[in-house]
């Protein structure tokens, strides 16, 4: 009786990391990310040639909720650029100050990514 019990469970559990697959696999086709900061180089949206003084961000949060898609945002705290900068969590502070504030309340999620750097 036990061992049914333990196996029913365990199908059970697999159910579940199905399910949480799925979920996964359908935000990230419902909800599209965009990359906000990335880490280990200088490059920035901002000091693109092409970009000028366009606010990519904006254009693309707006853009999603024209086709009905909720936006996300990726964010990554390693932050290399700024690695020797006794001011980096507070800059990276009012970066995410200005995602959650300046583009809307329906932003779907924000990924963060800290490759082992340490929290705010």
């Amino acid at each position: 009786m036990l061992v049914q019990v333990v196996l029913v469970l365990l199908v059970l559990l697999e159910l579940v990391v199905l399910l949480m697959v799925v979920v996964l696999m359908l935000l990230l086709v419902l909800v599209l990310p965009l990359t906000t900061m990335f880490d280990d180089s200088n490059f920035t949206i901002a000091h693109s040639p092409t970009v000028g003084h366009r606010d990519l961000v904006r254009e693309f949060t707006d853009a999603c909720r024209k086709q009905g898609i909720k936006p996300g945002l990726y964010f990554t705290t390693t932050d290399s650029y700024n690695k020797d900068n006794p001011n980096k969590a507070q800059i990276q502070l009012q970066q995410m100050t200005e995602l959650t504030t300046q583009y809307g309340s329906d932003i779907a999620y924000f990924w963060f990514d800290h490759h082992g750097a340490p929290l705010w």
